[in-house]
């Protein structure tokens, strides 16, 4: 087993999908381009449309803690897999008092509790998440950062987390699986993804719907609230490549993948209205030792099937191509060394 796998995704389009760009430098009759990358094509300048890395990231990132806090348990409900914890204010309180801790170390724990659930997010957020989770920090807030606490911090956190993790150590690793893998601050990310593109197209595959703004009380339009947006069309094909290093078990990016192909969230703007919704499917994937990367011939392999379907590497976006030939040829590596081929 190497110490990174690179995997090759397919986002088929299932619903109008949207991703913007700002101001796109294109002159447009668009009020709301689709993001375009400038490119060089038979030496004219062309813009394709594609869709960024920072896009598909931060949406796997937010449905993998999405993912986290629809499993998280209460300390009054049982589960055989109490990993993910949450507590509301009273909930912490009453865990608080009925610990083993000194009574300064409570009134500690208890004044952290008190000063996490006055967040403003709290005061407005639903009730049903107004919770501290076990292993998901809330983003923006100044008390929740994860990262080790000690003991010498002298801090209610560190005492909260004592209680919270059932832990009596010197220092406590306030826990965000997300953050170790995709990264936060002082966390190294484990997790690299490229853009998504899809194949070069002689016509353009985009549709531009218009949208307007209804004044709810006086059922009129809104002034100058009639515009449009350029949207993907249903059918169309994105890839983009992802690397893991030194990650144990990528389930909770499967997780977070699956979120998507049930339609549960979306790609891109709208997708509280049903826009943006994708399939995203392993094409194929190899691991790899990087210290035997140079043992692999990626430029050897020309046109081989890259998936069980017989898809050429010839018929994936250029941009990919070179990426598509590496897992080819670390998995020919692999398969001749006698280790085996890849699961994906």
């Amino acid at each position: 087993m190497g110490n990174t796998k690179i995997t090759l995704y397919k986002m088929t389009v299932e619903s109008p999908l949207h991703v913007g760009g700002g101001e796109s430098g294109e002159i447009t009759p668009v009020d709301n381009p689709f993001i375009k990358m400038p490119v060089i094509e038979n030496n004219k300048p062309i813009r394709r449309a594609y869709i960024p890395s920072s896009t598909i990231k931060g949406k796997l990132r937010s449905l993998a803690e999405r993912y986290i806090r629809d499993t998280s348990k209460t300390p009054e409900e049982e589960s055989d897999t109490a990993n993910y914890r949450k507590c509301n204010k009273e909930q912490a309180e009453a865990l608080i008092d009925g610990s083993s801790l000194s009574l300064d170390d409570k009134v500690s724990a208890r004044k952290f509790i008190k000063d996490f659930f006055s967040h403003d997010y709290f005061l407005h957020g639903m009730e049903e998440d107004k919770c501290f989770y076990s292993h998901v920090h809330f983003f923006g807030h100044p008390k929740d950062a994860p990262g080790l606490v000690t003991k010498e911090d002298k801090t209610g956190k560190y005492q909260w987390l004592r209680v919270l993790y059932e832990k009596d150590e010197e220092e406590i690793n306030r826990i965000c699986e997300a953050s170790n893998i995709f990264g936060f601050q002082d966390i190294p990310r484990k997790v690299d993804i490229s853009h998504g593109y899809k194949k070069e197209e002689k016509e353009s595959s985009m549709n531009v719907f218009w949208n307007n703004s209804i004044n709810r009380i006086s059922g009129t339009c809104n002034e100058g609230a009639l515009f449009n947006k350029e949207k993907e069309t249903v059918g169309i094909e994105y890839f983009f490549t992802m690397k893991t290093r030194y990650l144990t078990s990528n389930g909770l990016i499967k997780k977070a993948i699956k979120y998507l192909d049930f339609g549960l969230d979306g790609i891109g703007s709208g997708s509280g209205k049903g826009d943006g919704r994708v399939k995203i499917e392993n094409v194929n994937s190899a691991d790899f030792d990087v210290n035997k990367l140079v043992e692999t011939a990626p430029g050897s392999v020309k046109d081989e099937a890259i998936d069980k379907d017989k898809m050429k590497l010839e018929d994936l976006p250029k941009p990919l191509q070179d990426e598509a030939r590496l897992i080819l040829a670390l998995k020919n590596n692999n398969n001749h060394n006698g280790e085996g081929k890849s699961n994906g």
